[in-house]
């Protein structure tokens, strides 16, 4: 068993979120809805089981919600705060995918949540979430 852990410093990730923000104009009021500190995970922590060829990515929050599992194919679980519904990890079986093919797995599951996701501040951790495993700070917990 493998395990790395990173810690998600919020300066070099502010351009990500810049990228969540969502500017509304309602009835002539500009309105701005942003991820709340407890959305935006502070460290993720990926833990690989080499014999049985699975990963687990796990994202720490600054509080400490219960995760539910919540299986969406054959190779790939999600796990999502039972109260929030905010993304708190991923548990995929790669076989002998290379790391770009996990980000694009998991980019492609959370891409299929999002339509679904009731409230803006979900949808806004979802798009977080699926930045963050594209970016080249992540790519290195993949392999």
């Amino acid at each position: 068993m493998t395990e790395k852990t990173i810690i998600l410093d919020s300066e070099n990730f502010h351009h990500l979120l810049k990228a969540q923000e969502v500017n509304k104009n309602i009835n002539g009021v500009k309105v701005s809805i942003s991820l709340s500190v407890f959305d935006i995970p502070k460290s993720l922590t990926s833990n690989t089981d080499e014999e049985q060829e699975k990963m687990k990515l796990t994202f720490h929050y600054i509080d400490n919600e219960k995760a539910i599992e919540r299986k969406r194919n054959e190779t790939t679980s999600i796990f999502v705060g039972e109260n929030s519904g905010k993304l708190m990890g991923f548990l995929i079986k790669y076989g002998d995918k290379n790391p770009k093919k996990i980000a694009i797995e998991i980019n492609e599951v959370v891409d299929k949540e999002i339509p679904n996701l009731k409230r803006e501040n979900q949808r806004l951790n979802y798009g977080l979430i699926k930045e963050l495993v594209s970016s080249s700070e992540v790519e290195p917990l993949l392999k």
